[in-house]
C-alpha cells in the first residue's frame, strides 16, 4: 500500500498536526518493510522531530529497541544521530532509557557519545544504574562512560546505585575506579548495613574527612554500623576524638559503652568530653566516664563548672 500510493506521487515528507512524518510512526512502530521505503533517497526531514516532544524517527526507533530499524536509518543519506528532542535526549539516551542494550551498542559503534547528558544532566550511565541493569552499566563502562561523571543532581552513578540500593552495580562501579568518599558517608548517614559492609570489602576508606563517617553513625544512632565500623579498624579517636565527644554530649550510653569496648582514649582529651557531657546534663554519662578513666583534673574541667552545669558536686 505505501508502495503504491508513493507512486502516485503522495508526499513521503508529509507531516500532521504534531509535525510527526509517516516515517516516524513507521519507524515508532516497528514496521521495518515501510521505513525502508520511505526512507529510500534520503532527505533532511528525516531529522524533522515531533513538534511538542522533538522526537525524531531514530529516536522512537531507538526507544522501542527496534534495533534493524535503527540499523537501516543509519545509512540513510542526511541521518544525524545528535538530534536531541526537547528534554534533550539523543536516541542514544532514549535506547538507554529504555534497557535496548543491542540497539545502545549499535549507536555507540556508530559515534554516539557515552558521556551526553540531557537537560536534566541525567547521563547514559545514570540511567543505566535508576534502571538497576547491571549488564548495561557494564556495557557503559567499558566503551568508555566516566565512572566519576557528575549531573543530575550533582550525583555520580555511585551515590545514584547507593540510594537505589543496588549492591551488584555499586560492586560493578567500584571495580572500575568510582570514587568512594561521597558514597561513604551517604551510606552511614542513611543506615544502608549492607552497602557500607560492602564499601568496607572493596576497600573504601573511612577514615576520610577527619573521620565523618563514624562521626555520622554516633550522631543517628547506628549502634550496629558504628560496630561495623571499629570492627573493620576505622579511627576510633579521630578528630580529637569526635565520636565519643558528640556521643557524650547526647547522652548516648549504648553508643558510649560500645567505643569504651573497642577502647577509646577516655583519658587523653584533657577532660573535655567530661566537660560535654557535664554541660548537657547527663549525670549517667559522666558517672560512666569517671569509672572509665575521665581526667576530672584536666584543663576543660573545673569543680565550679560542674556545680554550674551538671549538679554533679557529689562526684568530687
Amino acid at each position: 500500500m505505501t508502495a503504491t500510493l508513493l507512486e502516485k506521487d503522495a508526499d513521503k515528507n508529509i507531516s500532521d498536526d504534531n509535525d510527526r512524518t509517516p516515517l516516524s510512526y513507521a519507524a515508532e512502530n516497528g514496521h521495518h518493510s515501510i521505513v525502508e521505503i520511505l526512507s529510500k533517497g534520503g532527505s533532511d526531514s528525516i531529522n524533522l522531530g515531533a513538534k511538542h516532544t522533538g522526537e525524531t524517527a531514530l529516536m522512537l526507533a531507538a526507544q522501542n529497541g527496534h534495533e534493524t530499524i535503527v540499523e537501516l536509518l543509519l545509512k540513510v543519506p542526511y541521518i544525524r544521530m545528535g538530534v536531541r528532542g526537547r528534554g534533550g535526549d539523543t536516541a542514544f539516551l532514549r535506547a538507554i532509557r529504555g534497557t535496548h542494550q543491542r540497539t545502545a551498542l549499535l549507536l555507540i559503534d556508530k559515534g554516539a557519545d557515552v558521556n551526553a547528558v540531557n537537560k536534566k544532566y541525567e547521563t547514559a550511565l545514570q540511567m543505566a544504574v535508576r534502571n538497576g541493569n547491571p549488564n548495561l552499566v557494564e556495557l557503559l563502562l567499558g566503551k568508555g562512560a566516566d565512572v566519576n561523571m557528575k549531573a543530575d543532581r550533582g550525583w555520580t552513578a555511585l551515590k545514584e546505585a547507593k540510594k537505589q540500593g543496588h549492591l551488584e552495580i555499586v560492586q560493578i562501579l567500584i571495580s572500575s575506579g568510582a570514587d568512594t568518599e561521597e558514597a561513604v558517608e551517604d551510606a552511614v548517614e542513611t543506615g544502608q548495613r549492607e552497602m557500607v559492609k560492602l564499601l568496607i570489602e572493596n576497600n573504601a576508606d573511612f577514615n576520610e574527612n577527619y573521620g565523618a563517617a563514624l562521626g555520622h553513625a554516633v550522631e543517628m544512632q547506628y549502634r550496629d554500623i558504628v560496630e561495623l565500623l571499629l570492627q573493620n579498624n576505622v579511627d576510633i579517636n579521630a578528630n580529637d576524638r569526635d565520636a565519643l565527644q558528640m556521643a557524650a554530649s547526647r547522652g548516648y550510653r549504648e553508643i558510649i559503652e560500645l567505643l569504651i569496648q573497642y577502647n577509646v582514649d577516655i583519658k587523653g582529651d584533657d577532660g573535655r568530653t567530661l566537660q560535654f557531657a557535664a554541660r548537657s546534663g547527663h549525670r549517667e554519662i559522666v558517672e560512666l566516664l569517671i569509672q572509665n578513666g575521665a581526667d576530672v583534673n584536666g584543663n576543660h574541667v573545673g569543680v565550679l563548672e560542674y556545680k554550674l552545669y551538671s549538679r554533679l558536686v557529689h562526684l568530687f
